[in-house]
């Protein structure tokens, strides 16, 4: 990951130092959408509105329409035809000094625990073999690390619901406007080869459209790789691709290559 400011080329440094008819380096801060690093006076130089956007660490008004739009869909439970529902949900975190639980919060985890246990039946445990984490359960509770192939923040989940019963889940994380990921995607068993995934796969496709994301990228092992590209219209990654992963902090899943498509840009 870049650790240059993303407008002005400057290697981004904590500690201000000065030289001889050059301006000290100034401080930085990373993009809560894009993980891209930037100057406050150089998004102001480029049209962002730094105003607004003091409070939350965003790189422009790119990534702020991203968080804008993202955080009026989370937890929004969105109803469709013949009894299914889907939602994007993130996990909630409750305050321990408050004496009630917020009701919405306490569904969300909730919910969150079910989509886990989704996924766990599909996948083998993920433990990362340095630190003993469970990678996949850091990814449904988005947990932070300070060691980037660690770092899990960011990652919501996307679930797919039938008469209140969670059917399929997938997780997926934005990386500004250029792409976003998705590792994990699973449906309980008696649910599989209905076409459910798909369905849920179309309304995150169409989501991360209206989010003005480009591209979709998913990693695949041998077994499961036709399936995405004939099924799905996924294609190897090209170059450019290749390029722009390494710009960011991405999941590494052992044994697998990684997939894109191409999302449609909404008029």
């Amino acid at each position: 990951m870049s650790c240059c400011c993303k407008y002005c080329g400057l290697q981004c440094e904590k500690t201000v130092i000065a030289f001889e008819g050059l301006a000290p380096f100034q401080m930085s801060t990373e993009c809560l959408v894009c993980e891209k690093r930037f100057h406050l006076s150089c998004l102001k130089s480029h049209g962002g509105n730094s105003a607004r956007n003091k409070r939350l660490p965003l790189c422009g008004n790119g990534c702020r329409e991203i968080y804008e739009r993202l955080q009026g869909l989370l937890r929004v439970k969105h109803n469709i035809e013949d009894g299914f529902s889907w939602s994007f949900i993130y996990r909630a975190d409750t305050d321990p000094n408050l004496t009630r639980l917020d009701a919405e919060n306490v569904e969300c985890n909730a919910k969150l625990g079910v989509a886990l246990s989704v996924l766990s039946e599909s996948f083998m445990p993920y433990i990362e073999e340095g630190s003993g984490t469970n990678i996949i359960q850091s990814i449904v509770y988005s947990c932070g690390s300070n060691f980037p192939r660690l770092d899990c923040k960011g990652f919501i989940t996307a679930i797919l619901e039938k008469d209140y019963e969670i059917i399929s889940v997938a997780s997926i994380r934005i990386h500004g406007n250029q792409l976003a990921e998705l590792p994990f995607v699973a449906t309980v068993f008696a649910y599989r080869k209905k076409g459910m995934f798909a369905r849920l796969l179309r309304i995150i496709e169409s989501t991360l459209s209206h989010l003005n994301v480009e591209l979709l990228v998913v990693p695949t092992v041998k077994q499961t790789r036709e399936t995405w590209i004939r099924s799905f219209g996924f294609e190897p990654v090209d170059s450019t691709t290749e390029k722009i992963i390494k710009g960011v902090n991405m999941l590494v899943c052992r044994g697998t290559e990684k997939l894109q498509k191409r999302l449609p840009k909404l008029t």
